[in-house]
């Protein structure tokens, strides 16, 4: 059960986060010009927007444990959160040319556009045709990361845990 001081704790790294993000857009619209610490600033903040929500996830996962299909039914919220409006947004951009150019300048390919509705562009090195659409496929992946990672090591001592992060810490590398 979440406490007032886990909320306030979420509350705190939600807000570090936004104002992280928030204000290395800030600085790239004023300034005109892409910096590397503003941009290292607002990677971290998604990174923490990333840590924030899996602690979200865990525990409102911990409360649904007791039905016993409670996967089927995360993994279908987060579908219904994520790739309407993805779908959407990608094909308006792929039929109206409307976002972000391939690299190399010309036009998408049909891969480029199916690799950006599945959201796994990430996975085989395409450029996203929507600008703030790099970070969809890797809330995807956690998406489906975490309740995999949740049943695995619900009931494990965190010697284990920590063991297994630190084994793919040299596959993240």
């Amino acid at each position: 059960m979440e406490t007032n001081k886990d909320s306030a704790n979420l509350d705190l790294l939600r807000a570090a986060a936004v104002m992280s993000v928030y204000f290395a857009h800030l600085h790239t619209n004023l300034s005109g010009q892409h910096s590397d610490l503003p941009w290292h600033f607002g990677q971290l903040g998604v990174l923490m927007f990333f840590v924030h929500t899996s602690l979200v996830l865990m525990m409102s996962m911990e409360r649904m444990v007791a039905n016993a299909n409670f996967i089927p039914g995360f993994y279908v919220r987060r579908w219904f959160r994520i790739y309407p409006l993805s779908i959407f947004c990608v094909l308006m951009s792929y039929w109206f040319h409307m976002g972000t150019q391939p690299e190399g300048g010309g036009v998408w390919s049909v891969g480029d556009l199916v690799f950006n509705l599945s959201l796994t562009q990430n996975l085989f090195y395409g450029d996203s045709m929507v600008g703030g659409l790099w970070t969809l496929p890797l809330e995807v992946q956690m998406y489906i990361a975490l309740p995999i990672l949740f049943l695995a090591f619900r009931k494990r001592s965190l010697t284990l845990l920590a063991a297994f992060w630190i084994a793919t810490v040299p596959l993240a590398m």
